[in-house]
């Protein structure tokens, strides 16, 4: 089968071609693990992380990867287990908690910032070749790709088989 680069555009639907990328960004970042002090943090635990440490609470989180606050809460004592981050919950709210950095917890937050970053570096140098208003356009086009991801898609994934 022809890879969509391969093929002149318009000859492949452009749905096609989102689904490929989507798909590379999915499995480039499952190989992302972030390693200090013997102990790896896994994407899943890294995006959460982020998240926390930008102080979201757990149904942001939640809302934000299309999981239950259930699976936040267990992803978080994960972190707290492996000695990354140190939960303090509000005693006059019982649903509410914030997520602290233990120094282990910075060690690793810091390489991922610094992978953040290069990343971000890596994806301005490839804009580089593109006009302001082209720009303009991808990133509006971006902006409204990850509300339809985080809504739409996530929506029917956890209604496989079901009618949207």
């Amino acid at each position: 089968m022809n890879e969509p680069s391969d093929v002149p555009i318009g000859e492949v639907p452009i749905s096609e071609v989102l689904i490929d990328v989507l798909d590379a960004v999915l499995y480039l970042d499952k190989k992302q693990i972030v390693e200090a002090a013997g102990v790896r943090l896994h994407p899943s635990e890294t995006h959460l992380l982020v998240c926390a440490v930008r102080g979201m609470s757990f149904v942001e989180i939640a809302r934000q990867f299309g999981i239950t606050k259930g699976a936040v809460s267990q992803t978080v004592s994960r972190l707290a287990g492996k000695g990354i981050v140190v939960v303090d919950k509000d005693r006059s709210r019982k649903n509410t908690a914030t997520v602290r950095l233990t120094p282990l917890g910075e060690s690793l937050y810091a390489q991922i910032t610094a992978l953040r970053a290069r990343l971000g570096a890596d994806l301005d140098s490839f804009l580089d070749g593109y006009s302001p208003a082209e720009v303009a356009t991808v990133a509006r086009f971006a902006a409204d790709l990850r509300t339809f991801v985080r809504g739409s898609l996530t929506a029917m994934s956890t209604s496989i088989g079901g009618t949207r």
